[in-house]
């Protein structure tokens, strides 16, 4: 004897594959138009920033200029 979980998922897999087509369509036309109108909402939180260097030793280093 089958278990019932086992029956339910038969019947759904019968389901699906009977309509397929329009579940399919669905899917894809809700995830276009969702898509579309995330694409054209204004950001809700933009970032910005500045770094701010202080050097220590205003000589140059590298050329050993300032020795």
């Amino acid at each position: 004897m089958e278990s019932p979980e086992s029956s339910r998922f038969e019947q759904y897999w019968w389901i699906l594959k009977r309509r397929w087509l329009p579940a399919s369509g669905i899917f894809v036309s809700v995830s276009v138009i969702m898509s579309l109108v995330a694409s054209f909402q204004k950001p809700v939180y933009v970032a910005q920033g500045l770094l701010l260097f202080k050097r220590l030793n205003t000589t140059s280093s590298v050329t050993e200029v300032g020795k």
